[in-house]
């Protein structure tokens, strides 16, 4: 178990960055809700307020309430779209249980918990309906390991970074670590600079089944970029379709979007 410490008397997280960061990501949300709401009239049907791009980690989630929604099924987010047309086809892969990112076995976000979309989903819910973002220091996932040293008579089978900020008031755990054989002196010792990264988010409240609570965070700069990217990488292949209407591909300018609800 590695600990980061650092004292100080508390710093308040910048409210002006708080408030852009949360512009930016209601910005991509919208766009999403936006192309649901344009491809239900593709199909000379009425939208209105049950209308929304779906996000689901679980695949029975979204069959259940989108895909075969039994129960009232013209309550679907997606009711009047048809199921496993062209459109359907680009929004059911867009899901996150169908965008698992890479990462070592164990790692939380290498599973569709990672995935941007469901990062966007969990950001935006956050910022609409609980508190601002918040802004804090979070160290690199990639510099960790590459700051970490470890005797030879060990091997790693298993780490887990827990993803949380940097505290400036108590110790924070950011990476858990095993090693084989486990009745055997591991002799970890630190080797480099841990890189801090400018990230905003939202803390976790619930603990997952492994004991952890895994807040959402996203680093300024490659995070930030992956979730623009991916929100793109959907409107393109919207905008590909045929009797579609509107933003072009490749359009240098990041999808708009208008006051959220």
């Amino acid at each position: 178990m590695v600990r980061y410490i650092q004292r100080g008397t508390g710093i308040t997280a910048s409210e002006r960055i708080s408030v852009i960061a949360g512009d930016f990501i209601q910005n991509l949300r919208i766009a999403l809700d936006y192309l649901v709401w344009q491809l239900v009239h593709r199909e000379s049907e009425k939208p209105d307020g049950r209308h929304f791009f779906p996000i689901h980690e679980d695949p029975r989630q979204f069959n259940g309430e989108v895909k075969f929604r039994k129960r009232e099924p013209e309550k679907s987010p997606l009711f009047g779209i048809p199921i496993d047309g062209d459109a359907w086809t680009i929004i059911e892969k867009a899901q996150p249980f169908n965008c698992v990112p890479a990462g070592p076995p164990g790692d939380p976000l290498a599973t569709p918990y990672g995935s941007p979309v469901a990062v966007l989903k969990r950001l935006s819910n956050a910022d609409k309906h609980q508190s601002l973002l918040y802004q804090e220091p979070i160290p690199e996932r990639s510099t960790l390991l590459r700051a970490i040293g470890w005797s030879d008579e060990v091997r790693l089978v298993e780490y887990r970074v827990t993803g949380l900020p940097l505290s400036l008031e108590r110790p924070t755990e950011i990476i858990r670590l095993r090693f084989a054989p486990s009745n055997r002196d591991a002799g970890m010792y630190v080797k480099g600079n841990i890189t801090l990264n400018p990230t905003f988010g939202e803390i976790g409240t619930k603990a997952k089944d492994d004991g952890f609570i895994y807040g959402t965070q996203v680093t300024v700069g490659t995070g930030t970029d992956d979730l623009v990217k991916t929100v793109r990488g959907i409107l393109e292949k919207i905008a590909r379709l045929p009797r579609v209407i509107g933003w072009e591909p490749g359009h240098d300018a990041s999808p708009s979007a208008g006051p959220s609800a």
